[in-house]
């Protein structure tokens, strides 16, 4: 069985490490893949989006087990998340978010029980000890019912949520990658009743056009883009978005006709 395995543990420590240990010691035949580890601590918007975008790439039944949690040690829940072809293991915290929008949830457990932890559960360390060796003992075949109670709910959690007015898209930046590029919430779908002469706006600048393509335009300039996971970006030809909006997680974004 396959396990993907997302984080902001990044790898100039021994975390990311000593999670597939704990996986392997019990079930030494796990294949682990890494979707990321460079989450930004306690992003969960990022968090979210780079699941979203990946989870449904892998084999059917692939379990994927998301770290990203910053009420560890705190009173948050560990669920096991089960759809049609996939499962999460997760903190409770709203990670699963954009993964699960409509999706039909097949069954909910928190897990609870302990004799799938590590025998010291330290408090700052779940990852570790509760769930490399849960996820573990999941592809060893122990069934979800065994790892604690269903559960029919998921905690509340909003991220944020796109809204039409008078013909304007008002969205946010969720993520930003690697290369500075800016993602938003705001999907392809909705700018079908746009045409490509869109104008987004973006703090005091406006872009008057939807690019194909970071090559559209001149190096070091701004432009627009339906990316690869089917979102709007904002983007520069051989630059940085980010550094040039001087922008984070969060920024309005707007589209109008």
């Amino acid at each position: 069985m396959i396990v993907s395995l997302l984080t902001d543990f990044g790898l100039d420590d021994n975390f990311v490490g000593s999670i597939k240990a704990a996986m392997l010691n019990v079930n030494p035949g796990i294949q682990i893949v890494d979707i990321t580890h460079n989450v930004q601590p306690h992003d969960i918007f990022s968090a979210a989006f780079l699941l979203e975008g990946t989870y449904k790439y892998f084999p059917k039944n692939t379990l994927h087990v998301v770290v990203v949690d910053p009420g560890v040690g705190a009173e948050r829940k560990i669920i096991v998340v089960k759809i049609k072809d996939h499962m999460f293991l997760a903190p409770d915290n709203g990670v699963l978010a954009l993964a699960l929008k409509n999706k039909t949830v097949q069954k909910i457990v928190e897990v609870t029980n302990k004799k799938f932890f590590l025998s010291d559960v330290s408090n700052t360390f779940h990852g570790r000890d509760i769930f490399a060796p849960v996820a573990a003992h999941i592809t060893n075949g122990v069934p979800l019912n065994k790892l604690g109670e269903e559960i029919h709910f998921l905690r509340e959690f909003s991220l944020p949520d796109v809204s039409f007015t008078d013909g304007c898209i008002n969205g946010s930046v969720i993520h930003i990658d690697r290369f500075g590029n800016i993602i938003t919430n705001i999907k392809e779908e909705f700018l079908k009743d746009f045409s490509k002469e869109i104008k987004v706006k973006i703090k005091d600048h406006t872009i008057e056009r939807l690019s194909l393509t970071y090559s559209d335009v001149q190096k070091n300039i701004p432009l627009c883009l339906v990316n690869s996971f089917g979102y709007l970006e904002i983007a520069m030809n051989c630059a940085s978005a980010k550094d040039f909006f001087k922008i984070e997680n969060g920024q309005n974004i707007q589209v109008l006709k």
